[in-house]
């Protein structure tokens, strides 16, 4: 299921547990040829004790949204477009100090 294997990529990409109290499923999209599901964690967890798979995690760090738009256009971070990130936004807007 797409949530096992959200579980499954946030240990083994950077160390961290979660359940289905923790991480949450806030969007799915259709895409041309594809269906995306994005996911949401809560969780109070330090940079410092992340666990990063090297091979593929070239750096980690928790950013707002306003800095994650500064590396969007900058080119530090993938584009995956428009409608993606405001949808993304706007869920976890709406999310944000809510109990799911």
């Amino acid at each position: 299921s797409s949530f096992v294997a959200a579980k499954r990529e946030l240990f083994e990409e950077l160390g961290i547990h979660s359940t289905e109290e923790t991480l949450k499923k806030i969007l799915h999209l259709k895409r041309r040829n594809s269906f995306l599901d994005v996911w949401m964690i809560t969780c109070d967890i330090q940079k410092e004790n992340l666990t990063l798979q090297k091979s593929e995690v070239a750096e980690a760090k928790w950013v707002n949204q306003e800095q994650l738009e500064n590396m969007i256009k900058s080119g530090l971070f993938h584009n995956y477009g428009k409608e993606y990130f405001e949808k993304v936004f706007e869920k976890i807007n709406r999310f944000k100090g809510a109990t799911l």
